[in-house]
């Protein structure tokens, strides 16, 4: 706590409302106060830094028919759809012109899709909190108007309209990347797996070429630094 603190302070973030000492006073930590850190080195006081932060949160990526919609995650599962968005939002400005709709739900809980399209599921908070979400089911209404109308001809008489008979079908349209946090670089290819290559000829490119220029060896280390 001390360091994370003395860190917000150098980088002139305001403490009171910065999440990780939110999450602190949620769980009764003890916070103590700057004054009472005993610092080494330069005088706090004295830094003054001006940064140009990145994105912090996955909800200011502006990527092309995209909806993100985020619940409780990790930083692994953050890092991970942090570079991932921002790949698609470079690679795949061109693909998703094509594919209109789509929604990205990340960590437990997340807010259900504003309209149902293609919609992928990052990471296994996703998938297992969502189990019983209501994009998950096609809700069908079918009835037997015809018959009904040969039989009103028939006898002349008034039928009552029959309530339509209500049918649910598992949606289809989604993709579940497994694991906390995925591999981005197995999420390409489930990602052009799911769309398809006519409709992800950009995606499809930059995976050849991740294909043909990065050795297995190399591609190994990718996952090993990936898992540290």
């Amino acid at each position: 706590i001390a360091v994370d603190l003395i860190t917000l302070k150098a980088l002139n973030i305001e403490i009171e409302n910065n999440i990780l000492f939110l999450e602190a006073k949620k769980k009764k930590i003890d916070i103590p106060s700057i004054s009472n850190i005993r610092v080494r080195g330069e005088k706090i006081e004295d830094l003054n830094l001006d940064i140009n932060f990145c994105v912090s949160n996955l909800n200011d990526i502006n990527i092309r028919n995209f909806n993100i919609r985020v619940g409780e995650f990790c930083s692994g599962c953050f890092k991970h759809a942090y570079n991932l968005l921002n790949l698609m939002k470079t690679y795949m400005v061109k693909d998703l012109k094509y594919n209109p709709y789509n929604s990205f739900l990340i960590g437990e809980n997340p807010l259900e899709p504003d309209r149902i399209g293609n919609i992928i599921l990052f990471g296994d908070c996703a998938i297992n909190s969502t189990k019983n979400y209501k994009f998950r089911k096609m809700i069908k209404e079918t009835t037997n108007g015809v018959k009904n109308k040969t039989k009103k001809r028939v006898l002349k008489k008034k039928i009552e309209k029959p309530l339509p008979a209500i049918k649910e079908k598992s949606y289809k349209k989604i993709l579940e990347i497994p694991g906390c946090p995925p591999n981005v670089n197995d999420c390409i290819g489930l990602i052009l797996k799911y769309y398809g290559k006519r409709k992800a000829p950009n995606l499809n490119l930059l995976n050849k070429l991740n294909n043909t220029w990065i050795s297995e060896k190399i591609y190994k280390k990718f996952k090993i630094w990936e898992a540290i």
